[in-house]
């Protein structure tokens, strides 16, 4: 794990000076956003107790992209991929945001609640300027002591259990979370294969507040949180053929698929009221991650394709009389990031100015290799060499970001209007490469300007907002171009009693759009290294969203639901590598319709919910003969949940009720599975 010296550098101490303030967290940050939706963990996800964040990023309003069991989602906000930032508590949750295309999200047991912020105010900078996606962690008691305990088991030796403990005394706080999870699945086809995940949490916080009375009131709160994670899991997939068969199997070759991660984050939050009218906040943070990845790839010499992948699906049920060589693409990576931010809020009458600074320096360590495995005709592995380097490469980045937001409230109306700057260094330095990899030092700056007009009646809100979205390019990106766009919103919002409606359309021009090595996209050496841009792209769709709690005398119907809209137009024909695939004029990582519903019945201490997830069809076209697309599918979810009293629950959570061969991946490294269906029974209790 590479190390680094947590001080504060001489720009950060000026940013400091300059803004007097903090950059946005906790309740203040909520109550600032342009256009957001809200999930509740405890209420909204209550009778199902997901750990993964799904179906919580589903009901917020972005599109989740398929992904396999225990898998992270990858989050497309309107088209866009890069910019789109996942926090939690206002920090960046990933520890490199600028060096690293990573897709990781946090363990749902120990979040409050997931708020997404889909048009973005000016403050939040380059990485958050195609909108945010934070996380607000568990809140700390204000009892003496509360403890919170959750147990559940599956059919395929699905086991979990986490507790989360904490309390206030006088003006001190303090939480503490463990939880742990494992699952064990035979997936072999011709021969037995066991595929098993474990993963680890640790979150640790305590805090101190200032005396009653004190002049100027202050909160400080440290935060430590731990998580390692171990999923034999790739992209390795199944025929088609036999993936109708039996679409949860995999190949015996599929055993050296595997990936490992260990990441660990701190963070130190202060705020403080200087005066009635004017609170500061600020963050200091810093966090680090391993990754080990080994990715099978290569027969023979090859990059196994759908006709390679039928060969070795044959010789695995009838070995030939040739030995086989097989080759896994390795990855053993380090992150880690660290900075401050700065947020002030000063109140002027009716009127709000926040200022904004953040100082971000973060480090990817990459090295990309292979290894050789001999498959006899016995169907036994034979390791061929050991690890050895094709990419080794060091990526830096440093981001300084300054800005205003202003709040002006004339009777029912509100302007909002604010602008931001950024620079963004980035380095690279190469050490081993065997592909067309150079060391590359360039830095880009940009200005985030935003505009909003909002009436606030009665019943109604309108809104109309327009902004400027521009985010920098990584070290891997040839041209050295930004993501640019101009983004424009408008949308209206009702509230009658129990029920709540949205609707909101949109129009994002891109100039210059970045994507790289994500879901869907099996990658090679020179793949992961690099970040393409498609020139001219242009989103536009509508979103709604209702929320209605039907009450009557003795049941209750909660109905929360959404739907997304968007189309999608682009020149495909302007990559920098020459390698976009052929989209049809459509980005295959949109889909044209997303829907999500949650709706069932509460009777006294009893509860059934159901939650369904529908995406249409998307996937790539790579030539006139393979099709990698994904076939519109339902995902659907079952809890019942009963309240013995108000400390103790009992649950039973079918996921993929309705037993769909649901699909994760399509390449031409074959089909893989998403969900299962599967039967959980669990217990929760509250002491």
């Amino acid at each position: 794990m590479s190390s680094r010296p947590f001080s504060l550098t001489t720009v950060a101490c000026a940013i400091l000076a300059l803004v007097n303030s903090p950059l946005a967290h906790s309740a203040e940050q909520q109550k600032e956003q342009v256009s957001r939706a809200d999930v509740d963990v405890t209420q909204d996800m209550g009778a199902f107790q997901y750990r993964s964040t799904e179906m919580a990023l589903a009901q917020s309003g972005v599109v989740v992209l398929p992904a396999s069991s225990y898998q992270a989602n990858t989050v497309v906000n309107r088209g866009a991929v890069n910019g789109v930032a996942q926090t939690q508590d206002g920090i960046f949750f990933s520890p490199a945001p600028y060096s690293a295309d990573l897709v990781i999200a946090p363990n749902l047991f120990f979040q409050q609640s997931v708020n997404v912020e889909q048009s973005t105010t000016a403050g939040i900078g380059s990485e958050g300027s195609y909108g945010v996606v934070d996380y607000q962690s568990k809140r700390v008691s204000s009892a003496d002591t509360a403890t919170i305990v959750n147990l559940e088991a599956g059919q395929n030796s699905e086991l979990a259990g986490g507790i989360i403990m904490s309390g206030t005394s006088k003006q001190y706080t303090m939480l503490l979370g463990v939880d742990y999870q494992k699952a064990e699945q035979d997936v072999g086809i011709a021969r037995d294969l066991d595929a098993q995940y474990s993963h680890t949490d640790i979150m640790f916080k305590i805090g101190a507040g200032s005396l009653l009375g004190a002049r100027n009131p202050q909160k400080t709160e440290f935060s430590f949180q731990f998580s390692d994670k171990d999923n034999d899991a790739g992209l390795l997939g199944l025929t088609d053929a036999d993936f109708e068969l039996e679409p949860q199997k995999r190949y015996q070759v599929a055993q050296f698929d595997n990936e490992t991660q260990r990441r660990t984050r701190y963070a130190l939050a202060h705020e403080v009221t200087l005066s009635p009218s004017n609170q500061m906040y600020t963050d200091l943070y810093y966090q680090s991650m391993s990754q080990k990845t080994s990715q099978m790839a290569y027969l023979n010499g090859d990059v196994i394709d759908k006709s390679l992948l039928a060969g070795l699906a044959l010789f695995e049920r009838q070995p030939l009389g040739v030995d086989l060589t097989l080759g896994a693409m390795a990855q053993d990576n380090e992150f880690d990031g660290f900075g401050i931010q700065t947020k002030g809020v000063n109140q002027y009458g009716q009127h709000k100015v926040i200022y904004h600074g953040r100082y971000h320096h973060d480090k990817a360590e990459m090295r990309l290799g292979y290894q050789d495995w001999i498959y006899g005709q016995d169907l036994s592995f034979t390791p061929g060499n050991s690890f050895s380097a094709v990419e080794t490469y060091t990526d830096d980045a440093t981001a300084i970001l300054a800005g205003v937001d202003t709040e002006l409230n004339y009777g029912k109306w509100q302007i909002l209007a604010g602008v931001s700057y950024e620079t963004v260094n980035v380095t690279r330095e190469v050490s081993i490469t065997s592909h067309d990899i150079t060391n590359v030092d360039f830095s880009d700056d940009g200005w985030i300007p935003s505009l909003a007009a909002v009436y606030q009646g009665d019943s109604w809100r309108f809104e109309a907002n327009a902004k400027r979205a521009w985010t920098a390019a990584s070290a891997g990106n040839k041209l050295q171009k930004a993501q640019e766009a101009m983004q424009y919103e408008l949308s209206a919002a009702y509230t009658l009693g129990a029920m709540h409606l949205d609707a909101a359309t949109y129009y994002h021009d891109f100039n210059n759009m970045h994507f790289s090595c994500m879901w869907g996209v099996v990658c090679g050496y020179e793949g992961h290294t690099l970040q393409e841009n498609i020139e001219d792209v242009k989103v536009y769709g509508a979103d709604v969203s209702v929320n209605y709690q039907l009450a009557f005398d003795s049941f209750s119907m909660p109905i929360i639901a959404n739907y997304l809209y968007a189309k999608t137009e682009l020149d495909d024909s302007a990559c920098a590598n020459g390698s976009c695939p052929d989209t049809e004029t459509r980005l295959p990582w949109t889909p044209e319709h997303q829907a999500f519903v949650s709706t069932g019945i509460v009777v006294g201490d009893f509860s059934l919910m159901a939650q369904a997830l529908y995406q249409s069809e998307i996937g790539y076209m790579y030539d006139q003969v393979e099709d990698y697309l994904i076939d519109s599918q339902w995902k659907l979810n079952v809890a019942a949940s009963y309240d013995f009293s108000a400390q103790h629950q009992v649950y039973l959570r079918v996921e993929n009720a309705l037993n769909q061969d649901l699909v994760a991946h399509n390449s031409h490294l074959g089909v893989v599975a998403g969900a299962e269906q599967k039967a959980l029974l669990g217990y929760q209790g509250r002491f």
